[in-house]
């Protein structure tokens, strides 16, 4: 082979090779793509629940209107129709309209923003009000306890699976995510009673697209209204120890606890809202996530 051949062959070598690499890099890309289904989020259009001074558990209002703000078109125009020339004007307009003047399903004699903050259902239903009035399909709430039998990764896939779905329809669901911690009784005593404690709305805004058989769990991004902040958790299932986690409540009814391991838990060390105060290194403190807002 002369000169003249040689470099033709290697011109055409590194022709091939070069082509190999930008059709992986292709597959690469397009596989990347599908890695996580997400909302894009505009972290300078979070709104805050510090905005509105009047309670400091605003977390449910708060979580509706990122909904709105970072959800479809139709919803993102029924936020910018909101009264208000600013995000402290419309969270309190929209509180003052859907929550203060408006009474609890699951308790008739108060209204759906309390000392409690808010439940799913009253959050739901405030949320359905505002869509119906702008032409909108609403929202669902589930339940998200483990059903009879069910097995620990179908438990997973199930609820990631709901979580995706709302995603892929362009509303990033809410989600209540409620701790539960070992507490002792007073200071100095030796008996300690498991206490539910805190409870917190949060926005979800990206998850994995597949759960692999061999996942015990998945991160989650969320929009925090606790401040506004964007952070990741990470939702797993128990694999040892069991738990008892008040099921969801839509009556007045002393609401029912349950047993085993109910619930996904969920590792959120940014979400500072969730942490009870009275916790020590030494008490057992859990957060379940224990119900879903969203198009599912």
């Amino acid at each position: 082979m002369d000169l003249w051949q040689t470099r033709v062959t290697v011109r055409w070598l590194l022709v091939r090779v070069l082509a190999g690499h930008v059709l992986l890099a292709g597959v690469f890309s397009a596989a990347a793509e599908e890695t996580f289904i997400e909302v894009k989020v505009d972290a300078g259009k979070v709104v805050k629940q510090q905005l509105y001074a009047d309670s400091r558990v605003a977390c449910g209002p708060t979580a509706m209107l990122n909904v709105l703000r970072q959800g479809t078109p139709k919803m993102q125009a029924a936020y910018a129709s909101l009264v208000g020339g600013d995000e402290s004007t419309r969270l309190r307009f929209v509180i003052d309209r859907y929550f203060n003047n408006k009474h609890s399903v699951v308790f008739p004699r108060a209204k759906r923003l309390g000392h409690h903050g808010v439940f799913p259902l009253d959050l739901k239903n405030a949320c359905n009000e505002l869509l119906q009035e702008n032409g909108i399909e609403g929202l669902e709430r589930l339940d998200l306890s483990r059903k009879e039998g069910e097995e620990d990764h179908d438990f997973l896939e199930r609820v990631h699976g709901e979580l995706r779905r709302s995603l892929r329809r362009g509303v990033p669901p809410m989600i209540q995510l409620r701790s539960y911690a070992a507490l002792r009784d007073k200071q100095g005593s030796s008996k300690v009673m498991w206490q539910a404690t805190n409870n917190h709305f949060v926005v979800v805004t990206r998850v994995p697209a597949v759960l692999r058989e061999q996942d015990g769990g998945f991160a989650i991004d969320l929009i925090d209204p606790n401040g506004g902040r964007l952070l990741t958790a990470y939702v797993f299932g128990e694999r040892h120890l069991p738990f008892r986690a008040e099921q969801s409540v839509s009556s007045p009814a002393p609401a029912k606890w349950l047993t085993g391991r109910p619930f996904l838990l969920v590792k959120a060390p940014g979400v500072v809202s969730l942490q009870p105060r009275k916790a020590t290194w030494e008490d057992r403190v859990i957060v379940t996530l224990s119900e879903a807002i969203g198009r599912f």
